[in-house]
């Protein structure tokens, strides 16, 4: 199986990996194609790649269907709640603190009661999620 999940799997489809850079907390795999059933997806499960935040039984999860998708004959996708989006994100809220601290668009949200102080607390609730994803792997 050939998969390509972020950044842990750098070189497109090589699972051979001997130190996880992506953590997360959640997996599901989607495989289909005839022989889905019988594909291998135990290093996608592999205790390393998961924080230890959610129980084994609650951290992956994988479906299989017979029938192909479209004009693939297999076809394989994954979804993880992991570390990869994590540097865009905080790249978003650098650029975010830049315009809020020059009052750029204040003015167009003071119009719908959205205050400066809405801001803050939405800008502090990011930095809390980036600053726990940033810790999956401790």
């Amino acid at each position: 199986m050939t998969s390509y999940l972020g950044k842990f799997n750098e070189n497109a489809g090589n699972l051979n990996f001997k130190q996880c850079s992506n953590y997360c907390f959640a997996r599901s795999v989607y495989i289909r194609g005839r022989d889905a059933k019988g594909t291998n997806v135990s290093l996608l499960n592999e205790d390393s790649q998961y924080s230890n935040y959610l129980s084994p039984s609650l951290r992956f999860n994988n479906y299989w269907s017979p029938r192909g998708i479209k004009k693939f004959e297999n076809f394989a996708s994954s979804l993880s709640n992991d570390q990869s989006y994590l540097q865009q994100v905080d790249n978003v809220v650098d650029k975010s603190w830049m315009m809020f601290n020059n009052n750029g668009y204040i003015h167009n949200y003071s119009k719908y009661n959205i205050e400066k102080e809405d801001f803050l607390t939405a800008f502090s609730q990011t930095e809390q999620i980036i600053h726990s994803y940033k810790t999956l792997s401790q």
